[in-house]
């Protein structure tokens, strides 16, 4: 819910009741940063990851400025809270990176004059990016996995006693 919100709040063709688009894009003229933020109302079908990617990228300027807006609502003191937990950041990261290694490449591919017959030479790379986090995954998984099971074998050990 964080990324829709987010992108709705502060991003171009928002929420006009409850959005602080101006608000934020003066915070970002103040701090010196272009901000990212999308809408979320487009067709694409990458917003949802596009907006993740934005979140991460502004997490810190996001919270700084709602934190410091003068007025709030229900929505805006959502997004503070979203962005202050840890647990939902690692989330949207997950999907932050779906869009840097995935859906972005693959949207500026079809956006681009390559022919169908050359689409491979970028297709490729994506593709060993994926065999590589499965491979992390694998790993991750068989570690989780032996630890699930050694602190199974410690608590029976317990629970015998």
């Amino acid at each position: 819910m964080l990324i829709r919100t987010a992108s709705d709040v502060t991003g171009p063709r928002g929420d006009q009741k409850n959005g602080c688009r101006m608000e934020w894009l003066a915070y970002c003229d103040e701090k010196e940063v272009r901000s990212m933020m999308t809408s979320y109302r487009s067709n694409r079908f990458n917003s949802f990851y596009e907006g993740a990617a934005a979140i991460i990228h502004h997490r810190v300027t996001l919270l700084g400025f709602f934190r410091s807006l003068g007025h709030s609502n229900l929505k805006t003191q959502s997004i503070e809270a979203d962005l202050a937990d840890d647990r939902l950041l690692a989330f949207v990261s997950a999907v932050a990176l779906l869009y840097i290694h995935l859906t972005g490449p693959y949207w500026e591919l079809l956006q681009s004059q390559v022919k169908y017959v050359e689409l491979y030479q970028y297709i490729n790379p994506m593709m060993a990016c994926f065999e590589r986090y499965e491979l992390f995954i694998k790993l991750m998984m068989t570690v989780a996995i032996a630890d699930l099971l050694s602190s199974n074998l410690l608590l029976n050990k317990f629970i015998h006693i």
